[in-house]
This record gives C-alpha cells, sequence and structure tokens, in this order.
C-alpha cells in the first residue's frame, strides 16, 4: 500500500528523506513538479527505470528524461557542454527548459532507449523539494505520472490507480496549472527549439541568437 506524505504535513525535510530512501531502496515514486505529478527513480537503476516506463505503459525506445541538481551537474552528464548552451543553462535553469543532448558514453545507464537515441533530456527544475531531493540523490529519471498524449495529473487524488504499484507519493497539493517546458535540442553546434513552452524563442535568442526555431 502506498504512503502518501504531505509537504504541507511534515515538511520537506521529512518529505526528502522518505523519498530518499525509497529511491535508494530501487522504487519508483510520484513526485510533484512544477505542474504536474510525476514518477521519479535512480537514473543509474536500470530495473527501477524500466519498471516507471511499464508503470507509464511507454512502448519500448521510450527514454526518460533526468532531473539535476544545478547546471554544474549537467557537465559530468552531457558530452560537451559549449558556452552557448552553458549561457543558456545559467539564465533559465532552475526552470522550464529542457535541453536534448548527447550523454557522455561512459555513462552505465539505460533511460529506456538502450543507449540508441545517443540523446538525452535534462533539466533543473524550479522545486524547492525537488532540488533539495536531487542535491542527495544525485540525477533522477524522471517522467509524468500519466501516459504519453494525456493531461498532466495536478492532483493527488488523480494518482489513485498507482496505489498498489509504488511506496510513496509525495503530496504537494494541488499543483498550478502551467505551459509545459521549452525543448531544445543540441546537435552539431546547433541549438533548435523543437518545442516551445515556458520559455519563448524571443526569450532564448536575447540570450543566445543562434538558437533557430524547428522547421517540420
Amino acid at each position: 500500500m502506498v504512503e502518501i506524505v504531505s509537504l504541507e504535513v511534515v515538511g520537506q525535510e521529512s518529505a526528502v528523506a522518505a523519498a530518499l530512501k525509497c529511491i535508494t531502496d530501487g522504487y519508483v515514486i510520484a513526485i510533484p513538479l512544477e505542474h504536474s505529478y510525476a514518477f521519479a527513480c535512480n537514473a543509474f537503476d536500470e530495473d527501477a527505470v524500466r519498471a516507471m516506463h511499464v508503470l507509464r505503459h511507454d512502448e519500448i525506445g521510450v527514454a526518460a528524461q533526468v532531473m539535476l541538481a544545478s547546471a554544474a551537474a549537467a557537465t559530468g552528464i552531457l558530452r560537451n557542454t559549449t558556452w552557448q548552451v552553458q549561457s543558456l543553462m545559467d539564465n533559465f535553469w532552475p526552470g522550464l527548459l529542457s535541453i536534448n543532448a548527447a550523454p557522455q558514453p561512459g555513462l552505465k545507464w539505460n533511460l529506456g532507449d538502450f543507449k540508441k537515441l545517443d540523446l538525452i533530456s535534462v533539466r533543473v527544475p524550479k522545486s524547492d523539494f525537488m532540488l533539495a531531493l536531487l542535491a542527495q540523490s544525485g540525477p533522477l529519471a524522471v517522467a509524468s505520472a500519466v501516459q504519453t498524449g494525456k493531461a498532466p495529473r495536478r492532483e493527488v487524488s488523480a494518482l489513485t490507480e498507482y496505489h498498489d504499484e509504488i511506496p510513496l507519493i509525495v503530496d504537494g497539493g494541488t499543483l498550478p496549472e502551467g505551459p509545459a517546458s521549452t525543448i531544445l535540442t543540441v546537435r552539431d553546434n546547433t541549438i533548435t527549439a523543437v518545442r516551445i513552452g515556458a520559455v519563448s524563442l524571443v526569450q532564448l535568442k536575447e540570450i543566445q541568437p543562434s538558437v533557430s526555431a524547428a522547421t517540420y
């Protein structure tokens, strides 16, 4: 049976401790992000990442996002962090900017794509709870607590179907509505905005004029 830990009731420190124990023990948990609840687990625990994809009924080959505690942590995860990418991280992290880039080749993980994509999505979230958790847990594999294409879940009551599947839900209350993250893809020294969300193309270009919008 799932344990529901309320941030408001127990406080951030106790909630982080409960979440960290479950993650360290190899479990998937549900956590609050900026505008939706998500699943999270140790990014380097292949069994936990696989279990997370099973919970979401993901197709084979779908890769989880990796969340980090700081922009500095990205340098150990990404293969080549140019000054242009670093400037975007420095200005928009923590926040709703996701960056897709090539990972370090020596990383021993499988985020769901068996390393075939040679691309990972990283972000530093704007959440005091998540930043405190990430500072202790290290990189976490994260995916929305809903199947692809469905509306984000902003209330803990929407997670009842997972009560027998996960050991812990961190209750952050009813989360505010808001935009999705903006997604950038970095390849061959080019930076392309493949989805515009919370951060506009104008804002991106103010920091890094070389960012271009995707054309389909």
